[in-house]
């Protein structure tokens, strides 16, 4: 057995809707009211949450973004490209874990498009949501959405939507 599928057992990971393997590894108890968030927000919100993700080789994290500014912390494996869009930076490659450039977390912020692969058989890292991810503040992009919004960038969303 290769060490992705010892990781995705051993950590109990489960395959996740836009690409990759998962697993909640901690949820705060602490809530914020709706009265305290930005207006992005319809409801409460736990104050944190972190999870567990695995990419292995030919699979990929399709474009999606959150309403949470999201942490990327690099565990394991291959280095990871995080292929990121939005209006300020346009499209910027952020590779997490290469030695030759140690980089080993970042920070997405709320609203900015983001798509990730593996450099090589696999990469494993956590995913931190401030505030905790809730199902309502996540959007997986469509295909035709991200080409009007980003016309340049054809390529690399045709490389990265399901």
């Amino acid at each position: 057995m290769n060490r992705a599928h010892q990781l995705i057992q051993q950590l109990e990971l489960e395959p996740l809707l836009e690409g990759g393997h998962f697993r909640r590894i901690f949820e705060s108890e602490v809530l914020i009211p709706r009265t305290q968030l930005p207006d992005r927000f319809n409801g409460d919100r736990l104050v944190g949450s972190t999870i567990y993700y695995l990419l292995e080789a030919g699979d990929f994290s399709a474009f999606h973004r959150l309403q949470t500014d999201e942490q990327w912390h690099f565990y394991e494996g291959a280095p990871l490209q995080l292929h990121l869009l939005d209006h300020k930076q346009d499209h910027q490659i952020v590779v997490l874990g290469n030695p030759k450039k140690p980089q080993f977390e970042m920070v997405v912020p709320h609203g900015t498009w983001m798509a990730a692969r593996s450099e090589g058989d696999f990469s494993l890292v956590g995913c931190t949501c401030t505030p905790a991810f809730h199902p309502d503040d996540f959007e997986l992009g469509q295909r035709g959405q991200l080409v009007q919004e980003f016309p340049e960038h054809e390529d690399v969303i045709r490389q990265f939507v399901r």
